[in-house]
């Protein structure tokens, strides 16, 4: 089958990244217990027999109890009802006492429940000996299975403490453990079923491979595909030095006077004129600044002989300057200035390294390697020796690695002190290397019909929706700012000077109070609207449309709470929200992490599991991280694709921090040499300087960049994997301009959420009942699966546990009664055999419930998380739990250790076991990256918020 290229104009990108479990799923399905399996199923019969029976046997005997005027005989019934009640079979002496004064039928009933009561005690004690047995023996069965060697490959890199402590581990026995092997034990099973039962996003604990949609005959199923795989369990190791190590080699190389004299010096890419000033944005104590200062002629002649000259060496600069006619200054007095203007932002040096270059230390070490100085070749000789151990780890076995990566440290730690610094005790010192892992071959999926079923779906419920994505909100707030800041008269506005007007008069304090209310200092935040600072009635109206979009699922929730799926319709979702205008549509590239389910039959259509729950702006973003792995040829076509959008200028916003998950190749033409890093290598540079802010003027809500030269409208994009969160101020202001694309889609918690507390319980006859629901903090709440269409799964099914309800091991606990404890819990609640746990610290469940809704709650200061042990930090990652599997139900007992409040989500396994993409007779879990481009459109003009909007969402609740 051929490559299908060119897709619909609204559809999947051809090509798809495939994320497949470092190990097969029968790794973790062998810890299952299939006797204790077996015996607990028969156990549940008779327990819920004696449930069933439990009430109207005690009503036999209290009326026995009362018929009866012999006061010995009264003792013994009283005796037998209370055992009973307690699920104890009592004395015969007593169940003879009773026989005598009962009914035939009331004797037969109270008999059958004691036999029942029997019979569970002795399902109990011999599942007390299956359990002893099966947990020592599938503990033996893990600790074979450890020595896999991509697995032990993974452990290493991912936590050197564990992969020294399994040694201990492995030579303990029994089913029970002692306190530190038990530790280490359930920390083992929380890597091996991350790297079996599901596809870690990075480093050797699953395999990357890339994916191609391709034409196919009609009746062929949309799923996911291996056979073009040899092996999806051979490793192509791809291992790079850690970058964060160019941050201090750089620091010392710019100080250093022999290297400091060769390199490249240039301007400030943000350098604007002012008046009799010259502005720029520099770091000053870790902050982005704007600095200004005077103009004067040696300023004006030192930058005009920079721009003049491009980058130019520090020393061919220093020989320039005192060459030139206008300036009479010594050497001493020439470099000291021109050090005064590189500590100020004003020139910065430029080593040649492209931002985001995963090859980065090639670059430096050609620039060290020309250096004639002892400290320069000593580090080039240590990047090289780092290179080649980097090499021979990516090849070698995972007993070979611990001396590689020990060599490795050394390496570092010895390069650090001969030049004169400390070895820090973290990052590259720790772990000098990164690692991804690819596959060989690629995975495909059949482009058949059934497929493009579920890419329409998908298309429209993206298009739907994304008019209440991010930053939708935030370039209204924008908007309101450039109207009412500037004014009407002015049209346009250079960007530098907007970000400095912008942050100064509303980011700023913005930023900081959210940082206020982080460190849980409330004082003065009363009535802060964080997500509308503003109070601007657009914003409010996004706000409000989330809310009834939530409210008309829950509303779907509460008329069929029982039911396994809520079915929505695109339309529906599309009507709950119309009061939001759609975004002007100029063509948008989105990505979803998904996975992919084939039909199951007539009637059960493939699936898109929406794996987050939302989507995220594309361009090859979410790719970015693994295209290394991959032919150049995945990268060409992505380019290809997005110099297809339109007559905007795409351009990188360049800074990748030193942040390993931001490296990638180039994906864009352009670039936008971000003012505090260092330029990029892209075959266009796109400076600040030239680039303007304006009204859209296809949405009243929007502003746009367009580039002066050009004309064209300037599209910013991060491609880096790093939170936007996370990235210095300006990085998030230009984020700001792009396409609106990000959203989580808003699902309900509850099956009340939208509706007044007044409202939620109803008669039969649909009047308002005068009942409020149940506490949900003492209750399970179960949500069905939420589907769109049929084809799009947008949340799967899950149940809500509080702290106060979620079972963990007690003090003096057994494992075995704790193991029992459990089965009849879930079973209570009807929660399945396999789920993925995840906890939320929730420092305010023991207080009261708010009355005052999400309104309320939005303009009050942000929920702070209590402070915990560092290893709870981890416990929003998905868990797999399989509730057959002692060792398994044992590491859940422990899950919230050292976390003392908290809601617990368990969602079920979905795709299931048969729908995972097979190899032979192995299955692995998978996780696709796509992407879909939606078309541009006609514009048209887009209007205001409507002011009835607050009737249409009471009416929908």
């Amino acid at each position: 089958m051929a490559r299908s290229e060119g897709w619909t104009p609204a559809g999947l990108f051809p090509d798809f990244v495939c994320r497949l479990s470092g190990l097969p799923t029968r790794y973790v399905e062998s810890l299952r217990a299939h006797g204790c399996a077996r015996l607990l199923e028969r156990l549940h019969e008779v327990d819920e027999r004696l449930e069933e029976e439990r009430e109207p046997v005690s009503g036999v005997l209290h009326r026995a109890v009362g018929a009866t005027g012999d006061a010995a005989l009264r003792r013994r019934l009283l005796q037998l009802r209370r055992n009973l009640f307690r699920l104890d079979p009592g004395r015969e002496a007593d169940m003879q006492a009773a026989r005598a004064v009962l009914a035939p039928a009331d004797r037969e009933r109270v008999d059958a429940f004691r036999e029942g009561v029997e019979e569970q005690r002795s399902l109990e004690a011999a599942l007390r000996d299956a359990y002893r047995a099966e947990t020592e023996a599938t503990r033996e069965e893990f600790r074979r299975l450890l020595d896999d060697e991509g697995f032990q490959s993974g452990l290493l890199l991912s936590s050197r403490s564990l992969y020294e402590a399994q040694a201990r581990y492995r030579a303990a026995s029994g089913a029970e453990l002692g306190g530190a092997e038990d530790k280490t034990e359930r920390a083992l099973l929380r890597y091996f079923t991350r790297a079996a039962m599901k596809a870690t996003p990075f480093s050797s604990l699953c395999v990357v491979l890339p994916g191609v949609f391709e034409e196919a005959e009609a009746d062929e199923p949309a799923g996911i595909r291996l056979e073009r795989v040899p092996d999806p369990r051979a490793r192509r190791s791809l291992v790079r030095l850690n970058k964060t190590l160019l941050a201090s080699l750089a620091s010392h190389f710019q100080r250093h006077p022999p290297t400091r004299r060769r390199l490249q010096v240039e301007r400030n890419p943000t350098l604007m004129e002012e008046g009799d000033r010259l502005v720029f944005l520099a770091v000053r104590q870790g902050r982005e600044v704007f600095q200004r200062v005077d103009r004067n002629p040696v300023l004006d002649l030192t930058a005009g002989v920079v721009a003049e000259r491009g980058p130019v060496r520090y020393a061919d600069l220093v020989e320039a300057l005192l060459g030139h006619p206008d300036l009479e200054a010594s050497e001493e007095e020439v470099t000291a200035y021109l050090d005064r203007l590189l500590d100020a932002g004003f020139l910065r040096f430029r080593f040649g390294i492209r931002e985001q270059d995963v090859d980065w230390d090639l670059r430096l070490r050609e620039f060290l390697e020309e250096t004639d100085d002892e400290q320069a070749r000593a580090a080039a000789e240590a990047l090289a020796g780092l290179r080649a151990l980097a090499g021979r780890y990516g090849s070698a076995s995972a007993r070979e690695r611990p001396a590689l990566l020990e060599e490795s440290r050394a390496t570092v730690q010895g390069m650090m002190q001969a030049l004169g610094g400390r070895t820090p005790q973290r990052g590259p010192a720790v772990l000098p290397f990164f690692e991804d892992v690819g596959g060989e071959g690629e995975a495909y999926v059949p482009a058949s019909p059934e497929l493009r079923g579920v890419e329409e779906s998908l298309a429209s419920l993206l298009d739907a929706t994304r008019r209440l994505a991010y930053p939708r909100a935030d370039q209204a707030t924008m908007r309101h700012f450039f109207d009412t800041h500037y004014g009407g008269a002015r049209g346009e506005v250079p960007v530098l000077r907007f970000y400095e007007d912008f942050h100064r008069e509303h980011l700023k304090e913005h930023l900081a109070r959210q940082l206020q209310a982080e460190k849980g200092a409330t004082e003065g935040l009363e009535g802060y609207d964080f997500e509308n600072p503003l109070g601007l009635e657009f914003v409010d109206g996004i706000e409000r449309a989330k809310r009834a979009l939530r409210a008309m699922m829950a509303t779907r929730w509460r008329e069929a709470p029982d039911a396994e799926e809520i079915d929505l319709r695109t339309e529906e979702i599309a009507e709950a929200i119309g009061e939001v205008p759609q975004v002007p549509s100029r063509g948008v590239s989105l990505e979803a992490f998904v996975e992919l389910i084939p039909r199951r039959g007539p009637g059960h259509p493939a699936r898109m599991v929406l794996t987050k729950g939302g989507y995220s702006v594309g361009y090859g973003k979410f790719f970015s991280r693994f295209l290394s792995l991959f032919p150049d040829a995945f990268r060409q076509r992505l380019m290809a694709s997005n110099a297809e959008q339109g007559g905007d200028t795409l351009a990188e916003i360049c800074g990748d921090g030193n942040m390993n998950a931001n490296l990638h190749p180039p994906l864009l033409p352009w670039e936008i040499s971000y003012p505090t890093g260092e330029s990029g290598v892209a075959e266009e540079q796109l400076s600040l300087t030239a680039v303007v802010v304006e009204r859209d003027p296809e949405d009243p809500h929007a502003l746009v960049l367009r580039h002066l030269d050009t004309g064209r409208r300037v599209v910013p994009v991060d491609l880096g994997f790093v939170n936007r969160l996370g990235r210095p101020p300006l990085h998030q202001l230009l984020v700001r301009f792009t396409p609106v694309s990000d959203l989580y889609l808003p699902l309900p918690s509850s099956p009340y959420d939208g509706v007044p507390p007044e409202r939620r319980a109803w008669r039969e006859d649909g009047s308002p009942a005068p009942t409020i629901p149940i506490d949900r903090r003492r209750s399970v709440e179960r949500r069905p699966r939420i589907v769109v269409d049929g084809r799009v799964v947008i949340a799967r099914g899950r149940w809500l546990v509080t702290s106060l309800l979620l079972p963990q091991r007690e003090k003096g606990e057994g494992s075995f009664e704790f193991f029992l404890r459990v089965q009849r819990w879930r079973r209570r609640h009807g929660i399945p055999a396999e789920a993925y746990i995840r906890l939320y610290p929730w420092p305010e469940l023991e207080s009261e419930p708010s009355e005052g809704g999400e309104e309320a709650e939005r303009r009050s200061p942000p929920r702070v998380a209590p402070k915990h042990d560092r290893a709870s930090v981890n416990l929003t990652k998905p868990q797999y739990v399989d509730f057959r599997s002692p060792l398994l139900v044992n590491l859940f007992g422990r899950i919230a250790s050292g976390v003392d409040s908290f809601v617990a989500v368990l969602e079920e396994r979905y795709p299931a076991a048969g729908d995972l993409p097979r190899h032979g007779e192995d299955t692995f879990a998978a996780e696709q990256l796509v992407q879909v481009n939606l078309p541009t459109a006609p514009a048209s003009p887009v209007p205001s918020l409507p002011d009835h909007a607050d009737a249409r969402i009471e009416a929908l609740v």
